[in-house]
């Protein structure tokens, strides 16, 4: 079985950050834990991405919010190089 909780600290410039932690509670070994504010910044944008242009949504007769159409276009603006 495993158990997750949300562990808060702060930056050394004093921003809070909140990272989730997953244990496994018969060896009590911390599985998975947020690496870097990089890694939550590129990890949360992927999850946006998703969640805005592939997962499907009940209220939207399960399309999702983003029509494909201009997928491209966001992620133009998501990634300009």
């Amino acid at each position: 079985m495993w158990a997750y909780d949300f562990v808060a600290c702060r930056t050394e410039d004093g921003r809070a950050v909140r990272m989730l932690t997953v244990i496994d509670e018969y060896t009590r070994e911390c599985l998975a834990i947020f690496y870097s504010l990089k890694e939550v910044e590129i990890l949360t944008e992927q999850w946006r991405q998703e969640y805005n242009t592939i997962r499907p949504h009940s209220p939207l007769g399960y399309r999702a919010p983003v029509p494909e159409a201009i997928m491209p276009r966001l992620q133009l603006v998501a990634n300009p190089r």
